[in-house]
């Protein structure tokens, strides 16, 4: 389901990831007829907060964008937003969703890596709207 812009978990439940960074997801039962819930769990730390100051997460399903969402303080986070069944495939099939950080810390000389925000988990789930 990761395609691009994850880092390796070094052993944790968790992933760095780039500034730009993509899955599929398969869509819930229903959700071609009743949409579905986007949820992204992540943690910002506080010295990249520090260091870059507030972070926009924008999410882009196809040529649909999601609300974004503003992060200003350091600490764990929820991304939530509706995705209407109009985006939805037909079943069995998966449903790609780009995100993109505002900013992110550059790589540094000892790492190489750029750093957007640790994700523990994302998900698409049943919509609660009917």
């Amino acid at each position: 389901q990761l395609i691009a812009g994850f880092y390796g978990t070094d052993g944790n439940p968790w992933r760095w990831t780039s500034r730009q960074f993509a899955v599929v997801l398969l869509p819930p039962k229903g959700a071609e007829k009743l949409g579905a819930r986007l949820q992204v769990m992540l943690y910002i730390p506080e010295a990249e907060m520090r260091t870059l100051g507030p972070m926009t997460l924008s999410v882009d399903i196809g040529e649909y964008s999601l609300a974004s969402k503003t992060f200003c303080k350091p600490g764990s986070w929820q991304y939530e937003r509706d995705v209407p069944s109009a985006l939805i495939p037909s079943a069995q099939q998966v449903l790609p969703v780009v995100f993109r950080f505002d900013r992110a810390l550059a790589p540094r000389q000892a790492d190489g890596r750029e750093l957007g925000a640790v994700v523990s988990e994302i998900s698409l789930k049943s919509s609660s709207l009917q």
